[in-house]
């Protein structure tokens, strides 16, 4: 299944530790993420938060992009994006990108 992962960037200001609004949407979002993870194929591999950079980073895997985006398009998750300057990219584990540099060694 493909890796997808998040970087999303928040300013101190809209940071939900100093702004309720934020915090309320924040924990809404958190406590339906797995079940919405869940009905839309994806399974999270790990979520990590640079507090002092207001960055977070989400690993997973998902059918295709296209469900992943189906989870951060739900209610619950675009609150969260709101707030946030975000990024979803497609990437390669080290495992596949040693698979493809080895293939591309026995083509030479």
């Amino acid at each position: 299944m493909p890796t997808f992962m998040l970087m999303s960037r928040h300013t101190p200001a809209d940071c939900p530790v100093n702004n309720p609004e934020h915090l309320k949407v924040t924990v809404e979002g958190m406590s339906q993420m797995e079940a919405l993870a869940k009905k839309h194929g994806v399974k999270i591999i790990g979520t990590w938060n640079a507090h002092p950079e207001h960055l977070v980073v989400q690993v997973v895997e998902a059918p295709n992009l296209e469900s992943y985006m189906a989870m951060w398009m739900e209610p619950a998750m675009t609150a969260m994006l709101d707030y946030t300057t975000s990024e979803f990219k497609a990437v390669l584990t080290a495992p596949e990108i040693a698979q493809i540099l080895k293939q591309r060694m026995q083509q030479k």
